[in-house]
Formats: C-alpha cells, structure tokens, sequence
C-alpha cells in the first residue's frame, strides 16, 4: 500500500514538473516574441525618425572659420548701412548652373580669366555643389553691420549660399530683393582672400510707362 501511494506520489510530482516546464516555456515564448515585437516598433520608427534627423542635422551643421572669414571680407565697414541678412544660408545649388551658362573661352560673362586655375575650378562646380546645405549663421561671427532676418518676404533682406571653397577660389552667391549674384574670390598667397570679380546671374528690371 505503501508503494502504491509512494508510485501516486512520484506521478503526481512528476506531472506537476511538465506542467511548471510547459509554463516556463510558455512565458519564454510569450517573452521573445514581446521582444520582437518591440524591436519591430522601434526599427519602424527609426525608419521615420532618420530622415528627418538627418534634415535636421543639417541645418545645425557649422560653417568654417575660412567661410566666416570670407563673409566678412564680402561684409566689410565699407558698407554704410546695417545689412539685413537671412539668418540661414541657401541650400539649392542651381546658381551654379546659371553661373556656368556665362563661362565663355577667356572669362566668364565680364570678367576675364586672370589665372588659370579659374575656368578648371569652375568646371568642377556641379559636383562640388552636392557640399551645400541649408545651415544657420552664427550672429556672433559676422560683422557688427549685420542684422539677422527670419522673415523670407521681406523686401530689406539679402540671402546668401555658404561659401564655396574649391582650392584658391571660393564663390558665394548673394541674393539681394531684386538681383542675384555670384561673388568670386582668389587666395593670394601673400594678400590672402581678394575679390576677382562679380558675376550677375539675374536681375528684375522695372519699366515704367506714363
């Protein structure tokens, strides 16, 4: 009788182990798949969320000590009056392709080649132009001149690309209320930063009849 109950015993404990095993399993599968799930949720969202850092991303990323020195070398105390300035840069490069159509044998619209480096840095353009980006100036770096601008439709404010640097040359376009213009620039080796020419790409010309 003993062993009877002592066999009912063991059975029974035995029974109870694979159903506490089966619950363990259970869980465990319960778990993994919470996890995956989760890391599905987060993978989607991430796949959302990249681009958007990425834009933003740009327009936090920082302009070079060279390129705020060539903004105030464009923005000199030759100006007599305060500049209003859009406070981001121009990030559509399609000013170079207008720039380009005025290259001709010996210059580029009225200014001639002074040095030989330009119309092969010039040619160069469309692929460095993939380097610009929409990016925020910092007041503080810029001429005491300069005054900031958020608002795009008004008629007082200029725009500017980020400096273009490509070896000795470096091209800025400035975007005025009624023209637009590319400023180029040679390294002298001894002078540093000189102003070679200014290039106008465009221009809104008023006619008045009475």
């Amino acid at each position: 009788m003993r062993w009877l109950i002592f066999l009912l015993l063991v059975a029974a404990g035995q029974k109870l182990l694979i159903m506490a095993q089966n619950e363990i399993i259970k869980s465990m599968v319960k778990s993994v798949i919470k996890i995956r799930l989760e890391i599905g949720v987060f993978f989607l969202l991430g796949l959302y969320a990249i681009p958007a850092l990425a834009q933003e991303s740009k327009n936090f990323e920082k302009l070079s000590d060279e390129q705020y020195e060539l903004l105030n070398i464009l923005y000199s105390d030759k100006e007599k009056d305060r500049l209003r300035l859009y406070y981001k840069t121009i990030g559509d490069p399609s000013w170079i392709d207008l720039l380009l159509e005025y290259k001709w044998e010996e210059g580029i619209l009225f200014c001639s080649f002074k040095n030989s480096e330009l119309p092969a840095e010039l040619d160069e353009l469309p692929v460095l132009s993939a380097l610009l980006s929409t990016k925020v100036l910092n007041r503080m770096k810029l001429s005491s001149k300069v005054k900031f601008r958020k608002k795009r439709k008004d008629e007082s404010t200029q725009y500017i690309s980020e400096p273009l640097i490509n070896k000795n040359y470096a091209f800025i376009l400035v975007r005025k209320p009624k023209s637009e213009s590319v400023y180029i620039y040679y390294r002298d080796p001894k002078k540093g930063w000189i102003r070679e020419c200014i290039v106008p790409i465009s221009a809104v010309i008023e006619c008045y009849f009475g």
